[in-house]
């Protein structure tokens, strides 16, 4: 059944009456509002008011007895910029208190003043009882497109615009760093970047420390002091989601639908206990001095020995011939697991000429 303008059915106390009989005589049926300021215009409700929701309310009694389904359409105000439904509610918050579950659909990207909408893909974020998701949709001629999970989505395109705004001497050093990255994922240590933003090491991690806060950076493991003495110094390299959005600044990466339905931008391994606790039970620590491999882009790379095991859940790998360079915060078998083969790499065996 259709209501139009041309034929309309507002809720009032007699429309909700008539939509109750309906709904007893179509049960578990689904009732769609569109819009609901439209279908309340005539009993000059003020959406600012608390009492908004009445007619709301009254609606949901009248078809629950009947296994109905009621879905309302309520915009958005013009200030929305994220966050879920019932801030973006329009007027007050008493409608989107009403409901069960609330459902936020937003442009994943809003065109700048005076220009057209070219990117059609639209953020879908829920809230209410059952599990808040995030989705990242389109629609076209021949139905909805699934781009991926959008949280992840979101999350690389807000670190690619905090490294697009970055200036001065946070913008020196992350570029360097991605350039490092990108060459052979080396990190970097302070002192080599003190040379990069010509400064001391305060202001350098300073400098890193607000990269870091901004989530463009983390702390790739240390390099112990030397023998001749000294401090311990911090190894740097940039998020991997960075990479993957486009690396250096003023760059962008390949933000299309396309990329988005090929890979995700989730940087890490999820983990959880129970995964730690079967690989870590009934193996005994690895000696200090075993050959590992390191588990880095979705590869296993030898080259590496056992530091520290004391701690399955920590452990702690150093550089095969630069034992100042080391990683620490492993899990075993997750991580780090024993070197597959040799942890060198062999030489060809060139043929005897007289072996006949």
């Amino acid at each position: 059944m259709l209501w139009h303008t041309g034929a309309p059915l507002h809720l009032t106390d007699e429309g909700i009456a008539h939509l109750g009989e309906i709904a007893g005589e179509n049960p578990g049926s689904l009732f769609l509002v569109d819009s609901y300021h439209a279908c309340c215009a005539v009993l000059g409700l003020e959406e600012a008011a608390s009492s908004f929701d009445g007619p709301a309310r009254k609606l949901a009694e009248a078809l629950a007895p009947h296994k109905a389904t009621l879905a309302m359409i309520h915009h958005t105000n013009k200030s929305v910029s994220g966050g879920n439904a019932t801030q973006a509610s329009r007027g007050s918050n008493a409608l989107p208190a009403a409901a069960s579950l609330t459902i936020l659909m937003n442009w994943f990207k809003q065109p700048a003043e005076g220009q057209t909408q070219n990117d059609h893909r639209v953020v879908v974020k829920t809230q209410g009882r059952a599990k808040g998701t995030t989705l990242l949709i389109e629609l076209q001629d021949d139905g909805w497109i699934h781009h991926g999970d959008g949280e992840s989505v979101l999350a690389a395109e807000a670190m690619q615009e905090a490294a697009d705004e970055l200036q001065g001497r946070q913008a020196d050093i992350f570029d360097y760093m991605c350039e490092r990255w990108a060459t052979g994922e080396f990190p970097c240590t302070t002192n080599e970047l003190q040379d990069v933003g010509k400064c001391n090491a305060t202001k350098v991690l300073r400098a890193l420390r607000a990269l870091e806060k901004k989530g463009l950076i983390y702390q790739h493991g240390q390099m112990e002091a030397l023998v001749a003495g000294g401090r311990p110094q911090f190894l740097w390299a940039p998020h991997e989601a960075s990479q993957e959005s486009g690396g250096l600044r003023g760059i962008r990466g390949n933000t299309s639908r396309a990329s988005h339905e090929i890979e995700g931008f989730t940087p890490f391994t999820p983990i959880t206990p129970n995964t730690l606790s079967t690989s870590a039970e009934g193996v005994l620590p690895p000696m200090p001095g075993t050959p590992v491999e390191l588990h880095r882009n979705g590869d296993w790379n030898n080259g590496w020995v056992v530091s520290d095991a004391s701690d399955l859940h920590a452990v702690r790998v150093a550089k095969l011939g630069s034992p100042n360079v080391t990683v620490g915060s492993l899990r075993w078998e997750l991580d780090v697991r024993p070197c597959q083969s040799s942890p060198f790499k062999a030489d060809p065996v060139e043929p005897d000429p007289f072996d006949f």
